[in-house]
């Protein structure tokens, strides 16, 4: 897991400010994704908040507290009106979200691994899924071996992990 710390001049930090704020906004402005993101020992920090199928998801992403009156934010929160389109829209924030991390990973190569470490690898297109994983590690279950998260089995007992 890349780590870096505050002042290391081998590091280049201007690129990672300028990814992370390249990708939250093609995600807010294009996918209407509310995104919280930051820089932490080098890496991006990264929550995002998909449509849950509230007003508010998509005409607010990313807010925590209601920008509603609040007869329109108990109304929003009791009755969800877009949870009807909701996996429509998910779906499509789920391509923009996809686009963001190409296009940040294309253009900053050299720290593709500081910009996934803590990504929703769900979310990932495979490629970049997988060096997220990679970076990640566990214990088997059957052996206690320490595996990273991208392998299917174990490599000492081949149990499914």
């Amino acid at each position: 897991m890349p780590s870096h710390y505050w002042g290391d001049k081998d590091f280049d930090w201007t690129s990672l400010y300028a990814a992370i704020g390249e990708a939250t906004d093609i995600m807010t402005v294009f996918g209407r994704i509310g995104v919280h993101s930051k820089e932490k020992y080098g890496t991006a920090r990264w929550s995002v908040y998909m449509c849950d199928g509230t007003l508010h998801s998509l005409t607010h992403p990313g807010y925590l507290h209601s920008m509603y009156p609040k007869w329109l934010w108990r109304f929003d929160l009791r009755h969800k009106p877009l949870r009807f389109v909701a996996p429509v829209v998910r779906a499509y924030q789920k391509q923009v979200l996809r686009f963001a991390f190409n296009h940040i990973c294309h253009k900053y190569p050299h720290i593709q691994e500081e910009l996934l470490q803590s990504a929703p690898s769900s979310l990932l297109p495979p490629k970049l899924a997988k060096i997220a994983k990679r970076q990640w590690s566990r214990q088997c279950k059957s052996c206690d071996e320490w595996n990273t998260t991208d392998l299917v089995a174990c490599k000492k007992c081949g149990a499914k992990t």
